[in-house]
């Protein structure tokens, strides 16, 4: 009779969809707090993100250093189609601008930052160990609970399926977390609170300060006048 002990399953893979902000740097902090250890942080790169955000990647992998969590995987997305090698590079090509600018879904955001992660996810082999064992990978996306962030989660939940083989899961919500209290956590934890709105690329349309602002990539001439909003 063999009585050797039954090995238990491999647990799912926990995975962060890092932006480089507020909320899901906060999130990091707060997973790190429970004891929390994420398999993989991962981060999508436009190619067109704000000199800030770009700042702060080696910050933030200097704290997940510290706490022994993984360093952020940078994944990146040509164009498959016209081999595009960021965001601006289309957009000038295209005469375009990012489509919230004509009131439609983000697709910029599907492209640039959401197929990406589906593309480094299906040759990630602990994605397909998790697959072949017919388990569903957890994804933890950085929403808030605060009332602009609850209805995008409300949104999302709604509208958007999660990624395939993933169970969306929003950890600051569970914690009742606001914007504020994600600021407190950060500072607590020793780090320079992370640049707002870093998960927007400096192209983004869906905030403008006030006066309008120029969110048409320059070519060598400068900014392209068709594509100035004001």
């Amino acid at each position: 009779m063999n009585n050797a002990p039954i090995a238990a399953p491999a647990a799912a893979p926990l995975i962060v969809a890092y932006g480089m902000g507020v909320d899901s740097t906060a999130m990091l902090v707060g997973m790190q707090q429970r004891g929390e250890r994420p398999d993989l942080i991962i981060w999508a790169d436009t190619g067109d993100e704000k000199a800030a955000t770009y700042a702060y990647l080696p910050v933030i992998n200097a704290w997940l250093a510290k706490v022994g969590f993984p360093q952020v995987t940078v994944v990146k997305n040509a164009s498959p189609k016209a081999g595009y090698k960021s965001l601006s590079e289309s957009l000038l090509n295209l005469g375009t601008l990012p489509s919230p600018a004509y009131g439609v879904r983000h697709t910029c955001t599907l492209v640039w930052k959401v197929a990406p992660q589906l593309k480094f996810l299906k040759s990630w082999a602990p994605a397909q160990a998790a697959k072949a064992r017919g388990q569903l990978m957890t994804m933890c996306i950085g929403f808030d609970s605060g009332p602009a962030d609850s209805k995008r989660a409300n949104k999302a939940t709604n509208n958007n399926a999660p990624m395939d083989g993933c169970a969306n899961r929003y950890p600051l919500r569970e914690w009742g977390w606001d914007r504020a209290r994600c600021e407190i956590e950060i500072a607590a934890a020793g780090l320079a609170v992370a640049p707002p709105r870093a998960g927007r690329h400096k192209y983004c349309t869906r905030a403008e300060p006030p006066g309008g602002r120029d969110v048409a990539p320059a070519g060598d001439g400068g900014a392209r006048p068709e594509l100035l909003v004001a």
